[in-house]
Protein backbone atom coordinates (compact mmCIF):
# COMPACT_ATOMS: atom_id res chain seq x y z
CA UNK A 1 0.00 0.00 0.00
CA UNK A 2 1.44 3.47 -1.07
CA UNK A 3 0.47 6.59 0.77
CA UNK A 4 -1.29 8.10 -1.93
CA UNK A 5 -3.81 5.57 -2.17
CA UNK A 6 -3.97 5.69 1.61
CA UNK A 7 -4.99 9.45 1.20
CA UNK A 8 -7.30 8.52 -1.41
CA UNK A 9 -9.12 6.17 0.36
CA UNK A 10 -9.26 8.08 3.61
CA UNK A 11 -10.75 10.82 1.73
CA UNK A 12 -13.18 8.35 -0.34
CA UNK A 13 -11.85 9.00 -3.67
CA UNK A 14 -11.29 5.68 -4.58
CA UNK A 15 -13.34 2.93 -6.65
CA UNK A 16 -14.22 -0.29 -4.99
CA UNK A 17 -12.02 -1.89 -7.53
CA UNK A 18 -9.28 0.15 -6.37
CA UNK A 19 -9.81 -0.75 -2.68
CA UNK A 20 -9.76 -4.71 -3.57
CA UNK A 21 -6.91 -4.18 -5.55
CA UNK A 22 -4.54 -2.10 -3.09
CA UNK A 23 -5.82 -4.09 -0.12
CA UNK A 24 -4.64 -7.09 -1.59
CA UNK A 25 -1.46 -5.41 -2.81
CA UNK A 26 -1.29 -4.92 0.81
CA UNK A 27 -2.11 -8.34 2.16
CA UNK A 28 0.29 -9.78 -0.01
CA UNK A 29 3.83 -7.89 0.60
CA UNK A 30 2.38 -7.58 4.73
CA UNK A 31 2.28 -3.99 4.74
CA UNK A 32 -1.82 -3.93 5.92
CA UNK A 33 -0.91 -5.99 9.14
CA UNK A 34 1.28 -2.92 9.86
CA UNK A 35 -0.43 0.18 9.31
CA UNK A 36 -3.07 1.03 11.84
CA UNK A 37 -5.36 -1.41 13.07
CA UNK A 38 -8.61 -0.66 10.91
CA UNK A 39 -6.35 -1.32 7.59
CA UNK A 40 -6.09 -4.76 9.39
CA UNK A 41 -9.81 -5.56 10.36
CA UNK A 42 -10.41 -3.94 6.44
CA UNK A 43 -8.52 -6.54 4.92
CA UNK A 44 -9.16 -9.52 7.06
CA UNK A 45 -13.29 -8.59 6.29
CA UNK A 46 -12.41 -8.54 2.34
CA UNK A 47 -10.55 -11.46 2.43
CA UNK A 48 -13.67 -13.24 4.81
CA UNK A 49 -15.84 -11.50 2.45
CA UNK A 50 -13.72 -13.27 -1.10
CA UNK A 51 -12.98 -10.25 -2.32
CA UNK A 52 -9.63 -10.52 -1.28
CA UNK A 53 -7.45 -13.79 -0.31
CA UNK A 54 -4.51 -14.56 1.98
CA UNK A 55 -0.85 -14.39 0.18
CA UNK A 56 0.93 -17.11 -1.29
CA UNK A 57 4.02 -16.26 0.47
CA UNK A 58 4.85 -16.03 4.64
CA UNK A 59 4.12 -12.40 5.80
CA UNK A 60 4.05 -10.64 9.35
CA UNK A 61 2.23 -8.51 10.86
CA UNK A 62 3.74 -5.65 13.16
CA UNK A 63 4.68 -7.57 16.15
CA UNK A 64 6.70 -10.06 13.78
CA UNK A 65 3.69 -12.95 14.19
CA UNK A 66 3.56 -15.11 10.82
CA UNK A 67 0.54 -15.21 9.55
CA UNK A 68 -1.37 -17.96 7.57
CA UNK A 69 -0.59 -18.19 3.60
CA UNK A 70 -3.24 -19.24 1.32
CA UNK A 71 -1.76 -22.72 0.91
CA UNK A 72 -1.76 -23.63 4.65
CA UNK A 73 -5.61 -22.71 5.05
CA UNK A 74 -5.82 -25.06 2.15
CA UNK A 75 -3.96 -27.63 3.93
CA UNK A 76 -5.65 -26.69 7.33
CA UNK A 77 -9.22 -27.14 5.60
CA UNK A 78 -8.61 -30.56 4.42
CA UNK A 79 -7.61 -31.57 7.74
CA UNK A 80 -10.72 -30.31 9.48
CA UNK A 81 -12.85 -31.95 6.69
CA UNK A 82 -11.11 -35.12 7.07
CA UNK A 83 -11.08 -35.22 10.61
CA UNK A 84 -15.29 -34.27 10.47
CA UNK A 85 -15.67 -36.81 8.10
CA UNK A 86 -14.06 -39.87 9.75
CA UNK A 87 -16.23 -38.94 13.04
Amino acid sequence: MDIDFIIRFESGEVSKDEIIENFQKGINDGSVWKLQGFYGRTAKSLIDNEYCHWPKNQTCDYYNNSLPTSEKLKNYDTTIDKSRNSQ
